[in-house]
């Protein structure tokens, strides 16, 4: 949606958000349920890093170097993880269990 109101569709998809560059939108694919990437026109579609299988929830560091997100395991918890942009892989930042919201960076 613009500054004035009008919906343009880009593509279909989950959870978009935009990276620190600004021109490159996040996005979870509805049928895989693989994190991509694709410009502001919905063009030049990208698998994001491995394709952060079982992830959710992306919140864009203000630095835009990293990416909190929950990660989902079956049989388990989930837990909130910083990733580097584009990396499979991060740093959990607790084990502790509970009821998780959306992840934000403050």
């Amino acid at each position: 949606m613009d500054m004035e109101g009008k919906v343009t569709v880009l593509r279909s998809g989950n959870a978009p958000a935009l990276l620190a560059d600004r021109q490159t939108i996040l996005f979870e694919d509805s049928e895989t349920r693989l994190w991509h990437t694709c410009d502001l026109q919905g063009k030049n579609d990208e698998l994001f890093g491995d394709g952060m299988k079982g992830y959710g929830f992306p919140a864009v560091a203000p630095d835009g170097k990293r990416i909190l997100m929950m990660h989902f395991k079956t049989g388990a918890l989930p837990e909130p993880m910083v990733l580097p942009v584009g990396k499979g892989e991060g740093e959990v930042i607790t084990h502790v269990g509970g009821l998780w919201g959306m992840p934000s960076w403050r």
